[in-house]
């Protein structure tokens, strides 16, 4: 049985991004009812690839995703940082070192965002997709953020 927050009634998210569905799996790995409120009419493929360092994958462990995201994620040998006017490489910085490995115990790698809202979302949260939710006044971060029902 599903934890409770005072009340009947499941945790709104209010958003299908991956932060969105981060917040949802984490609760749901809690023991709460989550629903997530996405604007969009369906979940579907946007944007491109993502960078994800150590850091993230200290917190994707930590949400026991890591193995998951990293089954479809890209681990360069490398990574290259060049002018965007003569495109002369600035640096690279090798990734297979050990150095890397043992100063941030974590690896670096790029996967598409999809990929990772995909595993995000393979959770007991409901989502719910609809283009019924509208925006209702603005926020700090964004005026999509607070939603209401049409």
């Amino acid at each position: 049985m599903a934890k409770t927050n005072g009340q009947a009634l499941p945790i709104l998210v209010a958003g299908g991004g991956i932060g969105g569905l981060a917040a949802a799996h984490a609760l749901a790995r809690k023991g709460f009812a989550v629903r997530v409120l996405e604007q969009a009419p369906e979940f579907h493929e946007i944007g491109a690839g993502i960078q994800l360092g150590p850091n993230v994958f200290r917190a994707l462990e930590r949400l026991d995703l890591k193995e998951a995201v990293l089954a479809d994620a890209h681990l360069p040998p490398a990574m290259e940082m060049r002018c965007a006017l003569s495109g002369e490489r600035v640096t690279r910085i090798p990734l297979e070192d050990p150095r890397f490995n043992a100063k941030f115990q974590q690896p670096y790698a790029v996967t598409h965002r999809h990929d990772l809202c995909t595993r995000c979302s393979s959770t007991r949260a409901k989502t719910t997709t609809s283009s019924r939710w509208r925006p209702i006044g603005p926020s700090r971060t964004s005026s999509r953020t607070m939603m209401a029902s049409r």
